[in-house]
């Protein structure tokens, strides 16, 4: 490491990386009292900085960047400028990114674990929904989106720490295109679809990146990603998405459905809140995995990373390759390379090349003609639109992993490609085609049958879409299982064949003493879709005690609980069986053995009026302490106070400055005797 080199308030340790838009430095500071933190500085490259619309942007971003602390984002500490430099710091995340583990999973052709994975975006999530929901001094939400959640921006510690980085930039990076002609940084593979069109977006965009990420968490596979920016982004917009058990078959369903939900591309489908999918998530690691701790990520960590040399760096993956410019990379291999995992769709273009600004400054007209005709927008000519073509994707690019082959288990089987439609016949040439009959009146017959044909393909195609399955598997067996509110009989293992397809289905399983399960899957046309569903057992119910009258205490196995009647328990918290008794005043007058813990709530009553009596004591003047055997009961004056029947009990009466008073007493079951006396003032001294 070179000699710090002094930058402003801080100092400059070593460069670790240069993106489009910055210099990325490991740096320094000190604190008052000397000790040192290591940080990470951003410097604006000279010529980003010359826009005074984008270091605006940038300035308005940080502010509230810097306002901002929560324990899942990497920390933004300051924005400055030194001489002509803007910089950004922010804080220094010592870990692993998610990109980075990726890469080590498939070199020992292994997974990143389940519960690691949904642990690691539930704390995503929760980081996104502190920022969603970021207001001003007014109280207005102040509407951040990252716009950037990909492999790359998020870093695992080894304490289970999960940490967002570049918020407060990304927003001001993608926006560059519309400023800076030429330069564009963009991960269209975590895109939401109404991102990657240019569409204005929110919070639900970031769902749809989180679930991305997710979904090749689980899988070890790339998602959406293809070899061009304008397959992938076809992909995006376009590609049916089957769930990640698919290529993993011990994933949970429930995990799943939350993954799909999350992959909506309709954005007022999935989750209408970050906090909302972590909530899930976390039910769910509770359901399956209840003995999961956060320190299993940095075991995991250390075994997949054994004893290599720890950078820390986290933008290390964003190397130098991302300076390589278009014409570099036609002049070496004659086609565009495919960006690296890391710098993936980020390049710098020379600005006399385009005369366009849009998300898609990095893709030539030529591939963007390739789009509009892959997705059915065709191209246009004064003569009329081509009809458009079908698209179709094969399974092999549909399976392409993150970084080279990842082996798959032996029994798993792999979803179907998805199937291309028939492409419509092309117009036929004005030089081949027949004479026009002279009357008129026969072209309507065919006419007709023509537009009776497409009305019908158009009904097969969409209303009427090819029927799909369900194998399930369920535990316990003898649950009672509905579809879509309908009984079905049998056992496990089942197939439900011919369901109508592109839908979600309702299943629910009921089963006494489990919590109910209910779920919607999707049926996918021409594909029978594997489901292993455990129920939950339902946690013990809660106990109510009410007793008349009350006030009664509360013992378990002869111990006294420290309540009183009316009370309510938790099953869980005792040990049964047990017995349970009340008592009055010490004197247990009530009894009940519990064999098991309720699975539903439990009331029970006592009527204790044929065990007790009760009391009125009054005194002059009233405030004297009443004791029962010694135990005290409260002040005078004291109404209607129970206590056993047909027993002595010895009554006292203590007020300063008074004699005390002290009688025997005692009462006949439903008998209210009344006390009154007189108190003595004790003799002057």
């Amino acid at each position: 490491m070179t000699k710090p080199r002094p930058f402003g308030h801080y100092f400059i340790l070593e460069k670790i990386a240069q993106g489009g838009m910055a210099e990325i430095f490991k740096g320094l500071t000190y604190d008052f009292s000397g000790l040192k933190k290591f940080i990470v500085i951003k410097r604006i490259l000279p010529h980003i900085a010359v826009n005074k619309d984008f270091i605006k942007m940038l300035i308005d971003e940080a502010k509230i960047a810097v306002k901002l602390s929560h324990g899942n984002i990497a920390q933004t500490f300051d924005l400055g400028k030194v001489a002509d430099d803007y910089f950004i710091v922010m804080e220094y995340v010592d870990g692993r990114t998610i990109s980075q583990i990726y890469k080590k999973t498939v070199e020992y052709k292994t997974f990143i674990p389940i519960p690691i994975s949904a642990y690691v975006v539930s704390e995503i999530c929760n980081g996104l929904d502190y920022m969603h929901r970021r207001k001003d001094e007014n109280g207005r939400s102040l509407e951040i989106v990252h716009r950037d959640i990909s492999p790359q921006n998020v870093i695992l510690t080894e304490s289970g720490n999960v940490k967002i980085v570049d918020f407060g930039v990304a927003k001001a990076a993608f926006k560059l295109s519309e400023m800076e002609r030429g330069v564009l940084k963009g991960k269209f593979a975590y895109m939401s679809p109404e991102q990657t069109e240019g569409k204005n977006i929110d919070f639900s965009s970031d769902i749809f990146s989180t679930g991305v990420v997710l979904w090749e968490m689980l899988t070890g596979r790339r998602l959406f990603k293809k070899k061009s920016n304008p397959e992938t982004i076809e992909a995006v917009q376009t590609m049916t998405v089957f769930p990640p058990s698919a290529y993993r078959n011990e994933i949970p369903s429930d995990l799943d459905e939350i993954v799909m939900r999350a992959l909506e591309r309709d954005p007022q489908r999935r989750y209408a809140a970050a906090a909302d999918m972590s909530l899930d998530l976390t039910k769910f690691l509770l359901r399956h995995y209840p003995e999961f701790k956060p320190t299993q990520v940095g075991d995991f960590l250390k075994e997949i990373f054994d004893n290599e040399e720890k950078t820390g760096d986290l933008y290390q993956e964003k190397t130098m390759r991302e300076e390589l410019t278009v014409r570099e990379r036609v002049r070496r291999d004659g086609v565009e390379e495919e960006a690296s995992d890391v710098a993936e769709d980020t390049m710098i273009v020379d600005p006399q090349e385009l005369d366009f600004h849009s998300i898609f400054e990095e893709i030539d007209v030529e591939e963007l003609s390739d789009i509009t005709r892959a997705i059915g927008l065709g191209e246009t000519s004064l003569t009329g639109a081509a009809p458009p073509s079908t698209f179709s994707e094969d399974s092999s690019s549909q399976e392409e992993e993150i970084t080279g082959d990842l082996e798959e288990p032996e029994a798993h089987a792999s979803p179907p490609a998805t199937q291309s439609g028939t492409s419509r016949p092309s117009p036929i040439p004005a030089s081949e085609a027949s004479p026009p009959v002279r009357r008129r009146e026969l072209l309507v017959v065919p006419l007709v049958l023509l537009v009776l044909l497409a009305a019908l393909a158009l009904y097969h195609f969409f209303l009427s879409p090819a029927p799909g399955g369900l194998k399930l598997a369920f535990q316990p067996a003898d649950a009672k299982l509905s579809l879509d509110g309908r009984a079905v009989a049998g056992s496990p293992p089942m197939v439900l064949p011919n369901l109508p397809g592109r839908r979600r289905a309702t299943l629910r399983l009921e089963r006494e003493g489990f919590e109910p399960l209910e779920l919607s899957p999707y049926i996918f046309p021409n594909w029978t879709r594997s489901l292993n569903l455990s129920m939950v057992k339902r946690p013990p119910g809660q106990i109510q005690i009410l007793s008349d009258p009350p006030g009664a205490d509360i013992y378990f196995d002869g111990k006294a609980s420290g309540k009183r009647t009316p009370a309510q328990l938790e099953a869980r918290d005792l040990k049964f069986p047990v017995v349970l008794a009340l008592s009055l005043n010490g004197a247990p007058q009530w009894e009940r053995r519990l064999e098991a813990a309720p699975q539903e709530p439990l009331r029970i009553f006592a009527d204790l009026k044929s065990a007790v009596g009760s009391l009125d004591v009054q005194s002059s003047p009233s405030g004297a302490m009443v004791k029962i055997d010694g135990r005290p009961i409260g002040k005078t004056p004291l109404l209607t106070h129970p206590v056993p029947a047909n027993e002595t009990l010895d009554l006292t009466l203590d007020l300063p400055g008074f004699k005390p008073y002290a009688n025997e007493v005692s009462v006949a079951p439903g008998q209210k005797l009344q006390i009154y006396h007189a108190m003595e003032k004790n003799p002057s001294r």
